[in-house]
């Protein structure tokens, strides 16, 4: 089975064999993974208990049914640190991190008085989970593909807004990462399904999105900040994206002019690289040879802004 298939990431909801719903992933670990369950205790699933792991739908599947997940002993508390909790010493990394580092343009919202069909159309062409609902500049809900996925016919005329989440988090890009996790926290189960998070200014005008797997991301990344000066980063390297597919090259290191740590790299893409968009770190999950594999995936790499687009 190739690495892509077995893929795992922070975000990812887990279902047994029979289909049933388990919980989600919200840490990954070097042989193992935590799954947060609905009204049950964490459990360390182990990386080969996994049959298959759909990326594009953010979806694991696993060899056993739902039922025999308890059974496998698996329920054992993990031992991690607490959700929110970040290893020692690497506290102010997280917290100097803010919304607006994680945010990305919102290219493709709805209306509530849209029809269901065609937030059908833009949530399979572009391969996502949800949509956000916009009325004037202001984000009013979430519509969910699951909600919606099976209508049709007249079903599929009716507006979006009988079938949107209308209780949503609200971030904004001042928030710390922190704050912005702990803000999450309060919604819990509301947000399976929901794969893209608004981001509003302080009138509550949506001024761009965040993918929600970038925050579930977020309390690990702080480890690879610190590790990042031992990466081994240089010009030329390929990278490419959780997925396996290559983005680009790196063009340009980028160093603290204080203390000559690594704050940044830069990926020169598209035809013969003439785009580059500038990456954290963070972004980084491993270098293996002349090869730098990043947590996010190609269509997440896309909505990037360029450099070009800011100057």
């Amino acid at each position: 089975m190739s690495s892509e298939r077995l893929w795992v990431q922070p975000g990812m909801n887990v279902f047994g064999a029979d289909g049933e719903y388990v919980g989600q992933v919200k840490q990954v670990r070097e042989r193992d993974f935590v799954v947060s369950r609905p009204r049950h205790r964490d459990i360390a699933i182990p990386r080969d208990a996994v049959r298959e792991a759909l990326t594009s739908e953010q979806r694991l599947e696993l060899g056993i049914s739902s039922k025999e997940v308890d059974q496998m002993g698996w329920e054992n508390e993990p031992t991690n640190p607490p959700a929110g909790h970040l290893p020692s010493g690497q506290e102010t990394i997280a917290e100097g991190r803010r919304v607006a580092d994680l945010m990305v343009q919102a290219l493709d919202v709805v209306s509530p008085d849209q029809a269901v069909r065609t937030a059908q159309t833009r949530l399979g062409g572009e391969a996502r989970l949800s949509l956000i609902v916009v009325e004037g500049e202001r984000p009013v809900g979430i519509v969910r593909w699951r909600e919606i996925m099976g209508l049709a016919g007249e079903d599929a005329e009716r507006p979006v807004r009988e079938f949107m989440v209308r209780e949503f988090p609200h971030l904004t890009p001042s928030q710390t990462i922190t704050e912005a996790l702990a803000h999450l926290n309060e919604f819990e189960d509301q947000l399976s399904g929901i794969d893209y998070l608004p981001v509003v200014d302080e009138e509550e005008r949506l001024v761009g999105e965040i993918p929600a797997m970038a925050l579930a991301h977020a309390e690990q990344r702080a480890v690879v900040v610190e590790e990042a000066a031992d990466l081994g980063l240089r010009s030329g390297m390929t990278v490419v994206g959780a997925a396996g597919k290559k983005l680009g090259t790196v063009s340009e290191l980028i160093r603290d002019t204080m203390t000559g740590e690594l704050a940044g790299f830069v990926v020169a893409h598209g035809l013969l690289g003439r785009k580059h968009k500038r990456l954290t770190p963070e972004v980084i999950d491993r270098v293996e040879g002349d090869t730098v594999v990043l947590k996010i995936d190609a269509r997440e790499f896309n909505l990037l802004t360029d450099i070009e687009a800011q100057s």
